[in-house]
C-alpha cells in the first residue's frame, strides 16, 4: 500500500492559538466570559472550550460574530481554526437576509430586482 499523506501544516487549525487570541482580545475588550458570551448569543461553556482549546471545529457563523464583536480580522479566525475561507460570493439575496435578518422581505427582493436589472442593462454577468 502507498504511503499515508500528511497534510499541509498551513490547514491545520491552531485551537490553542485562536484559544489564546480570543482570551486576550476579550479581556482586552473588558469583557468576562458570561458577557461575552451574551453579546455573542452563544452559551458560556461554548464560549471557555474555543479560549481553552477544547473546540477543534468551531462554527464559521460563531467565528463571524467573534471577529465582528473583537475587531479582529475574519481571516485570522479563520486560519487559526483550520477554515478555508469561500472563494465566491454569494448570490445577493441570501448575503442580504444574513447581513440585515430584520429587513423585510419586499426590501431584499427590490434590491435584488434592481441588480438583475444592472445586470441585464450593462451585460454584466
Amino acid at each position: 500500500m502507498g504511503q499515508k499523506r500528511e497534510v499541509s501544516d498551513h490547514r491545520k487549525p491552531n485551537v490553542a492559538a485562536l484559544g489564546e487570541l480570543l482570551r486576550v482580545r476579550r479581556e482586552t475588550a473588558g469583557l468576562s466570559l458570561n458577557q461575552m458570551a451574551l453579546k455573542l448569543g452563544i452559551s458560556r461553556p461554548y464560549l471557555g472550550r474555543l479560549e481553552s482549546g477544547e473546540c477543534e471545529h468551531p462554527a464559521p457563523a460563531k467565528l463571524s460574530k467573534m471577529a465582528r464583536c473583537l475587531d479582529v480580522p475574519l481571516e485570522d479566525l479563520y486560519a487559526l481554526a483550520g477554515i478555508t475561507p469561500p472563494t465566491d460570493l454569494p448570490d445577493l439575496c441570501p448575503y442580504l437576509r444574513a447581513k440585515h435578518p430584520d429587513w423585510p422581505e419586499l426590501a431584499i427582493t427590490e434590491l435584488n430586482d434592481f441588480c438583475d436589472f444592472l445586470k441585464h442593462k450593462y451585460s454584466l454577468r
